[in-house]
């Protein structure tokens, strides 16, 4: 499926089929790349990877890396180890109004954590340590990450190099040319094309924007469940979703996270 394809159907639902009359090739490409971000940030999908090695510490706390521009982190493996994600504030137990001073110091337990080795056995009778990204952090806890900026925190910090493993869910590639091929199979242009009259539409603050709105929901509604049919890892038995999400107008709609830097070599 091409940029000229989307378009073409996108025309055809505006019933603007002049592409010199009110929405020029130019401003419908605009439209595609938004709608492509669009439809990633509803259906996490699709996933990508980034690899990396981390660098040996010797410093006490947590080590940060800057990340590509990326929509979403969903699993972190280090030296093929799953750790779990928190956030800073977590940490330090400000969410059960801990304020974590114990630390040398007077700091936080987190940022006077010694470095480990990789994969690291910890504290607890499993010896992988116990806890989740929602516990304060203590001697002995489970490995965890962190989001922050355009950076991905590691806690405790490696003392040896190995490779970090991030699946995440990337910026779409961008259409530039009308022949440039869209990275979504072709059951995705329906969506697509209803985002982008949906656009269009309330730019003209014309009424029917309404139905463009509820027939993108409709779209990724059917797509979510090709996904889900498509994965083959889910089970056929109920499988609750653990991931945090909202609600708009019956369609689940993810929560996502975003970076701040630019990478330009997936």
């Amino acid at each position: 499926m091409t940029l000229q394809d989307i378009i073409n159907l996108a025309r055809i639902v505006l019933a603007e089929p002049n592409n010199q009359g009110r929405w020029s090739d130019s401003d419908m490409t605009i439209l595609a790349n938004r709608a492509q971000q669009q439809v990633t940030l509803e259906l996490d999908w699709p996933e990508s990877t980034i690899l990396f090695t981390t660098v040996a510490s010797t410093t006490n706390g947590a080590q940060e890396y800057q990340l590509p521009e990326i929509l979403k982190i969903t699993r972190v493996y280090l030296a093929g180890q799953p750790i779990v994600p928190t956030s800073i504030p977590a940490l330090q137990g400000d969410q059960i109004q801990f304020y974590d001073m114990t630390g040398t110091n007077a700091q936080p337990q987190w940022q006077t954590q010694p470095p480990t080795a990789y994969p690291t056995t910890t504290s607890g009778s499993t010896g992988y340590g116990g806890g989740t990204g929602n516990t304060p952090w203590s001697p002995g806890s489970r490995p965890k990450w962190y989001f922050r900026g355009g950076n991905i925190g590691i806690i405790p910090a490696p003392s040896n190099a190995v490779q970090a493993q991030l699946d995440i869910i990337p910026i779409p590639i961008a259409l530039v040319n009308t022949t440039d091929v869209c990275q979504y199979p072709d059951n995705f242009r329906d969506a697509l094309a209803w985002k982008i009259a949906e656009f269009a539409l309330y730019a003209d603050n014309n009424q029917e924007v309404v139905g463009a709105s509820q027939a993108y929901d409709k779209c990724i509604v059917k797509l979510r469940k090709w996904i889900d049919d498509m994965n083959m890892m889910m089970p056929k038995s109920p499988f609750p979703r653990t991931t945090r999400m909202n609600f708009r107008g019956g369609v689940q709609k993810r929560m996502t996270s975003y970076a701040g830097t630019t990478w330009n070599n997936w």
